[in-house]
C-alpha cells in the first residue's frame, strides 16, 4: 500500500481507510512515513492517531527505521559584513539521495528561526541547538515538526566575582535513556581562582533552565563537539599553551559524569588544526601532517592510525565551531571539504570530497546554490562580506523539543 509519493501530502481516502487497523498494525506503516508527512498530514487525522505518533515507542521506532535511509547533509553557512558589523548564518539541505549517483547537487533553502546577532549550530543528528553566540542565549529546534523552544537564556557561573569567559558546546543523543542532551563548559578566568572550567546540562524537552554539573575537568575546546553511543567528545587544549593539545574529554550522558582520555603522544605538541569525527562507531581524530596528507586516529580501546593521501587540500582553517568533515552514519563514506577556489566562488559553487575508506578512493562533488563570497572593496580596500561553511548530518526526527506536561 503506498501512502505517499516522495514529499507529496497523503491521500485523504487512503489515510481514512488505514482507521479500521488496530495501533501495532498501524505503528509498523506510519514509522516508515517521512517525519514532515507525519507532521503534515498524518496527525490530523483523528485524535487516535495524534496519540499514537506522539507515544514514546512510535517516536523510538520511528527513529531507528528513520536511521536505515540515507542523511540529509545541512550546510551552515555563515556571513561576516566588515561595513556594518554584522553576522548571519543560513541553512541549506541536499536530501537523502546524497552522492549516490550525481556530481553536482543543488543545495536548498532550510527553513530556520531567526535569531538576533550571530547564530552558531550544533546538531545530535537528529534536533539543532541555535546559539546565540553574543549572549549565550540558546533555543532547539526539530526542523522536521518546525517545533522550537523559548530562549533560555545565559546563567552566571560565578556569582559576585568579575571575570572573562568563552563556552563551548556539546549536543547529542543517548540509546538508552532516549534522550537529548546539551552541555556547555564555561572557560572562566577570574581575578580570584584564576582559569576554572565550569559545566552546565539540559535535558532536552525536560529542563527549562540550567543544571549544574559539579565535578569538571579543567579544560579548553577549539574543535566541534562529536557526539556518539551515549557520549560527548571534546578535545582539549592546555591552557597554558593554546593550541597544544592535551587529552580527550568525555561527558556521558547517562550519568553526567566526565572523563579524560589519553591522546596519541604525537598530539601533545601539534600545533596544526585537528578535528573530531565518528568513523565505525568509534571517536576518531583527524590530523593534518601536509598541505596533501592526513592522518586519522581512531579510538575503540586503544588508538590505531591511517595515513591518507588527498587530491586536495583540506580546509582546515574554517571557523572552529564548523564540522569540515563527517563520515555518512552507515556507509564507508567520509565527506571532506575542500578549500575553495576562485573558480568555485565565481561560478557560485562549493566542492566537497567522498572519500571511500573500503576503495580508499576519492570523488570531487559540487554542491550548487550556497551564497557566495563577495569582494567588493570597502573603504579600507578589504572585502567586506565573508563567508565560511561547515555540515552536519540530519536524520528523520520526531522527537519534541519543550517541555512535556502530565494529562
Amino acid at each position: 500500500m503506498m501512502i505517499t509519493k516522495r514529499y507529496g501530502v497523503a491521500d485523504p481516502q487512503i489515510l481514512a481507510s488505514l482507521e479500521n487497523f488496530d495501533d501495532d498494525i498501524l505503528c509498523e506503516i506510519l514509522t516508515r512515513v517521512p517525519a514532515r508527512l507525519l507532521v503534515r498530514s498524518c496527525k490530523f487525522v483523528c485524535k487516535r492517531w495524534l496519540s499514537l505518533i506522539r507515544s514514546p515507542h512510535f517516536l523510538e521506532l520511528h527513529r531507528i527505521r528513520s536511521q536505515t535511509r540515507r542523511p540529509s547533509l545541512i550546510f551552515s553557512s555563515t556571513t561576516t559584513d566588515y561595513i556594518i558589523y554584522t553576522t548571519t548564518t543560513e541553512f541549506f539541505s541536499v536530501e537523502e539521495s546524497l552522492f549516490e549517483d550525481s556530481r553536482a547537487l543543488n543545495a536548498t533553502p532550510l527553513m530556520t528561526p531567526t535569531m538576533e546577532e550571530c547564530m552558531l549550530v550544533s546538531s545530535s543528528g537528529l534536533l539543532f541547538c541555535l546559539i546565540d553566540s553574543l549572549v549565550h542565549n540558546v533555543r532547539i529546534y526539530n526542523p522536521c515538526t518546525g517545533e522550537i523552544t523559548a530562549s533560555i537564556g545565559k546563567t552566571n557561573p560565578i556569582e559576585g566575582q568579575s571575570y572573562f569567559v568563552a563556552a563551548t558546546y556539546g549536543f547529542g543523543f543517548h540509546p538508552s535513556s532516549k534522550k537529548h542532551k546539551l552541555v556547555r563548559v564555561w572557560d572562566i578566568r577570574t581575578l580570584r581562582n584564576g582559569r576554572l572550567a565550569v559545566a552546565e546540562v539540559l535535558t532536552v524537552g525536560e529542563d527549562d533552565t540550567w543544571r549544574k554539573i559539579n565535578e569538571v575537568p579543567p579544560f579548553i575546546s577549539e574543535t566541534p563537539a562529536v557526539s556518539l553511543n551515549g557520549s560527548i567528545y571534546w578535545i582539549s587544549s592546555s591552557a597554558s599553551t593554546v593550541g597544544k593539545y592535551k587529552a580527550l574529554v568525555a561527558f556521558d550522558m547517562e550519568s553526567e559524569i566526565f572523563r579524560e582520555i589519553s591522546i596519541p603522544k604525537s598530539l601533545l605538541e601539534e600545533t596544526k588544526k585537528i578535528k573530531l569525527l565518528e568513523v565505525d562507531g568509534c571517536v576518531a581524530i583527524f590530523q593534518k601532517i601536509s598541505e596533501f596528507e592526513v592522518k586519522f586516529w581512531i579510538f575503540n580501546g586503544n588508538w590505531t592510525e591511517e595515513i591518507i593521501s588527498m587530491p586536495i587540500d583540506w580546509d582546515s582553517s574554517s571557523i572552529d565551531i564548523y564540522q569540515t568533515i563527517q563520515q555518512l552514519p552507515g556507509t564507508d563514506i567520509i565527506i571532506i571539504k575542500a578549500k575553495r577556489t576562485r573558480d568555485d566562488a565565481e561560478r557560485h559553487l562549493v566542492s566537497v570530497y567522498q572519500y571511500d575508506i573500503t576503495k580508499k578512493t576519492f570523488d570531487k562533488v559540487k554542491i550548487i546554490g550556497l551564497p557566495t563570497r563577495s569582494f567588493s572593496p570597502g573603504r579600507t580596500g578589504l572585502l567586506t562580506r565573508l563567508i565560511d561553511y561547515g555540515f552536519f548530518t540530519m536524520f528523520d526526527s520526531l522527537y519534541p523539543v519543550r517541555k512535556q506536561h502530565q494529562s
